[in-house]
């Protein structure tokens, strides 16, 4: 078991982050650290994915840049997109600029 282990971390990993030009070892370090975090810091973490996501939402999809600035001007947020709402939006809702790193 103990070899398995080893190609897959040592060879497979590598050659799938050099592929796909994402860092799967360090996405398995951090899992591996974060199961014996405590409440706080996995709040914490969540929290700044948040942010990263919203963030990446507003510089890439037009339509949610529209929705944030409504909601910020209205001090109202909204819980959930209905899939009406999507349909309707559904050219703003993509992002045409590709940028897989951003």
């Amino acid at each position: 078991m103990y070899l398995k282990e080893s190609l897959v971390r040592n060879i497979v990993f590598p050659l799938i982050d050099i592929a796909n030009r994402e860092s799967v070892l360090r996405y398995l370090d951090l899992y591996e650290k974060s199961q014996w975090w405590n409440l706080k810091e996995l709040e914490r973490m969540q929290e700044k994915k948040l942010r990263a996501l919203i963030r990446h939402a507003w510089n890439n999809v037009p339509y949610y840049r529209r929705i944030f600035k409504t909601a910020f001007s209205t001090f109202k947020l909204y819980g959930c997109i209905s899939n009406s709402v999507s349909v309707r939006n559904f050219l703003g809702c993509h992002n045409y600029i590709v940028n897989p790193h951003p």
